[in-house]
């Protein structure tokens, strides 16, 4: 997104056919990242339709680029274009499945779903925000309160200046790249409305810059050095506190630690710093991401108890082997860890991770 705006607000500039290049590429790459991402397009042609109304000969001598970018976007996005034709299911099922339509029913139709949303999204940015405690700490709005009065003050000199494009610009960013949280069941939600971040941060810094130049213009003298110690003290609280937000709150949280696998996580340290063969179960090794990527190192190899005598009679009697396996009747994700292993009741596949030549891992956390 932050590239796509860099390279079309070049290009809106300059007129320049390889900053219309660059613009389209980064407008095609972007639709393979998050689908909010699809949302851009739209962006582009609500900010067309106000240079039509607003500076039309300005758009006109700009018309070659546009189709500059069209046909360099539609290149970079082609074989995206071409998977969701052949599947058109994979276009299509996440947004049925987080649709405001969803909430409809609950909320007496869409029209109210719709006015719950646009007012949650809105108060996002600086009174209440997304109470997905998984992308930040429950509730807390994008900006500080400091910062949120220059973000105010930066929407009202747009609006000011509404029909040139470097001031609108900002707001239809906004208003469109908000509209993935505003659609869907979850309002306010963060991750949705991520689009937005550049463009408020732009307007922000908008409005710092107009205070920045009152404060200069009332103060004379040494009063003036006020103003950038001000505005420096208002950025360091910021990095202050989003580092205590995100590294001391958030990860302390009980919903986050909740969220991290944390069983996963020792297993997979007991077998990248395990000395001997460890067994894992498929059931175990394959019902989550997190063991196939943090012990992906030992380069796992299926085998089959059942199928291989020979396994099953070294995998129960030698003290060399440690085995894991999910704990019979336990849906918290508790598991067994046996070395040497005493018979589970368990057999079938089992993924045979080989010894690495590594310090052993600390021991296993208390609560396992």
């Amino acid at each position: 997104v932050v590239f796509f705006l860099y390279w079309l607000n070049r290009a809106w500039r300059t007129n320049r056919r390889a900053s219309f290049v660059w613009a389209g590429i980064c407008l095609g790459g972007s639709l393979y990242t998050y689908t909010a991402a699809r949302f851009l397009p739209v962006l582009l042609l609500v900010f067309l339709l106000h240079q039509g109304v607003c500076a039309r000969a300005f758009l006109q001598r700009r018309l070659s680029g546009l189709f500059t970018l069209a046909i360099a976007a539609a290149l970079v996005a082609g074989p995206l274009a071409l998977y969701f034709i052949q599947n058109p299911f994979a276009f299509g099922i996440r947004a049925v499945e987080t649709s405001i339509a969803t909430l409809a029913p609950d909320m007496g139709g869409i029209g109210p779903a719709l006015v719950h949303n646009i007012l949650a999204t809105v108060l996002m940015f600086g009174h209440q925000g997304d109470y997905n405690w998984h992308y930040n700490l429950p509730g807390l709005p994008i900006l500080d309160p400091w910062f949120y009065p220059a973000f105010i003050l930066g929407l009202v000199i747009c609006g000011w200046r509404w029909k040139s494009w470097a001031y609108a610009a900002g707001p239809i960013t906004v208003a469109v790249m908000a509209l993935p949280s505003i659609l869907s069941n979850e309002a306010p939600h963060a991750l949705r409305s991520i689009g937005t971040l550049p463009a408020v941060a732009l307007i922000t810094g908008l409005g710092l810059s107009a205070a920045w130049g009152a404060g200069l213009g009332a103060m004379r003298g040494r009063r003036a050095a006020i103003v950038p110690i001000g505005v420096s003290l208002l950025f360091a609280a910021t990095a202050i506190s989003t580092s205590y937000h995100y590294y001391v709150s958030w990860p302390a949280s009980v919903e986050e630690h909740g969220a991290v696998p944390w069983e996963k996580l020792a297993i997979a340290q007991y077998v990248n710093g395990s000395s001997i063969d460890v067994y894992l179960s498929q059931a175990l090794f394959t019902a989550d991401d997190a063991i196939v990527y943090l012990s992906g190192s030992r380069y796992p190899q299926r085998a089959s108890i059942v199928r291989n005598p020979r396994l099953e009679d070294t995998l129960w009697r030698s003290e060399r082997v440690a085995v894991v396996l999910p704990r019979a009747g336990r849906t918290d994700g508790a598991f067994l860890l046996m070395s040497p292993p005493s018979r589970p009741a368990e057999t079938g596949w089992v993924y045979i991770l080989p010894p690495l030549q590594a310090t052993l891992a600390k021991a296993l956390p208390q609560w396992l």
